[in-house]
């Protein structure tokens, strides 16, 4: 048994909203795989709130709905890499 690394890359957007900034979600990838991991169900949030914990639970609870997880692995370390443009934050 090995253990497993899933990077997950999310490319957002910075749009002007009425009277505040909200990022629109344009992509969710594996990037092990270069391939869209599906629907996390948030696609856009305010600029300002805590949307890295937010995004990180909604890419988890993602992940185990389409069954990433094998059961025979002990451990896994998931990545969640924010990007606009070519400006990363990491959570």
């Amino acid at each position: 048994m090995s253990d497993v690394e899933i990077p997950i890359r999310i490319e957002c957007e910075l749009t002007d909203g009425w009277g505040s900034e909200r990022w629109d979600i344009k992509d969710v990838k594996d990037e092990r795989t270069n391939t869209e991991i599906g629907d996390i169900g948030i696609y856009d949030f305010d600029a300002h709130s805590d949307f890295p914990e937010t995004l990180m639970d909604a890419v988890m609870a993602n992940l185990e709905e389409y069954d990433y997880f094998e059961p025979e692995r002990l451990f896994y370390s998931v990545t969640v890499n924010i990007y606009n443009g070519e400006i990363a934050k990491n959570c």
